[in-house]
C-alpha cells in the first residue's frame, strides 16, 4: 500500500454495477476481468479512466506499480443491472448489494473508501455493531466504525 502521513494507505473504490450486452457475458469475474483488461491496456472505458484520475492525484505516482493494481474495487450490485448504462437496479439488486457489501469490506480493509455514485452510497446500510459517523469538518466524510476494530474514512 501507498504510505501518506505515516500509515499505510489501503484505497477502496465501490462502482453501482455492470452493464452488459449480451447478458450471457455477466459472470462472478466479471468485475476482475474488465479491471484486469484496462490495467493491460486491452480496454478503456471512460467510467474507470475518470475513477483513476480522481483518486491517482491521492497515491504516490512514482510508484512503477499500474494505479489498478494499487486500489481496491468493487461493485455494490454483484450482478448486471441491465444491457444499458440507463438501466436501474431492481430493489432485490440493491438488497443482494447490501449483504455482500460488509463481508467485502471487511475482507479488503480499506482504510479509505470512495463510493464512485451518488445511488449507491445512498442504499449503503451498516448491520448492528457498525457505525457511520459524519466528519466534524464536512458532512460528506464519514468515520466507518465495525464491532472488530475496523475503521476507514469514507466518501
Amino acid at each position: 500500500g501507498e504510505v501518506w502521513h505515516g500509515l499505510t494507505k489501503r484505497v477502496c473504490l465501490i462502482g453501482e454495477s455492470h452493464y452488459v450486452s449480451p447478458p450471457d457475458e455477466d459472470s462472478e469475474h466479471l468485475t476482475h476481468d474488465i479491471i484486469k483488461d484496462i490495467r493491460d491496456g486491452r480496454r478503456r472505458l471512460p467510467f474507470y479512466t475518470k475513477a483513476a484520475a480522481i483518486v491517482g492525484d491521492l497515491l504516490d505516482k512514482s510508484r512503477e506499480k499500474p494505479f489498478w493494481d494499487r486500489v481496491a474495487f468493487f461493485n455494490f450490485i454483484p450482478t448486471s443491472v441491465g444491457r444499458e448504462s440507463t438501466a436501474v437496479p431492481s430493489r432485490e439488486m440493491w438488497e443482494a448489494g447490501a449483504r455482500h457489501f460488509i463481508p467485502r469490506l471487511i475482507a479488503l480493509q480499506p482504510t479509505h473508501v470512495l463510493s464512485l455514485g451518488q445511488r449507491q452510497w445512498n442504499h449503503i446500510t451498516f448491520p448492528v455493531g457498525w457505525r457511520s459517523l459524519p466528519d466534524a469538518r464536512n458532512s460528506d466524510i464519514r468515520l466507518w466504525e465495525g464491532p472488530a476494530g475496523q475503521r476507514c474514512i469514507a466518501t
